[in-house]
């Protein structure tokens, strides 16, 4: 059959509901135990869900490529955003751990970690542009 000669594409991007990932600035002790659940829920539950999702039509395939989306923030930390780094430190984490799991197979399980690029987002979070 034809479409089993063509590669599957499947995109699946966690998000909250206004549609974008959960970057909160706060000073850490201002943090409130929701506000820090309510990121983990979308930054990294959200992510294990779409990795869940995707992986059982990988397996029958026998081939994929799952690429999450983290943040230099994960590797690095960024001030006033510690739920934040925390929480994709937690994908950089999950990522590793999936990838290694399924390392024998022909699945692929990779993370991106962009950093900001200066702009209005930065000048509105951080007062830089």
């Amino acid at each position: 059959m034809v479409l089993n000669q063509i590669p599957l594409v499947a995109v699946k991007i966690a998000e909250d509901g206004d549609g974008a990932v959960v970057l909160l600035t706060r000073r850490f002790e201002e943090l409130d135990p929701a506000i820090w659940d309510r990121i983990f829920q979308v930054n990294v539950k959200g992510v294990w869900l779409c990795c869940k999702a995707v992986l059982p039509a990988m397996r029958q395939r026998k081939s994929g490529s799952i690429v999450n989306i983290a943040s230099i923030a994960g590797k690095e930390g960024n001030p006033m955003a510690s739920a934040y780094s925390a929480s994709k430190a937690g994908v950089i984490g999950l990522t590793k751990s999936l990838g290694k799991e399924l390392a024998a197979s022909e699945i692929r399980v990779n993370c991106v970690t962009p950093d900001f690029a200066r702009g209005e987002f930065l000048a509105e979070r951080f007062g830089e542009a």
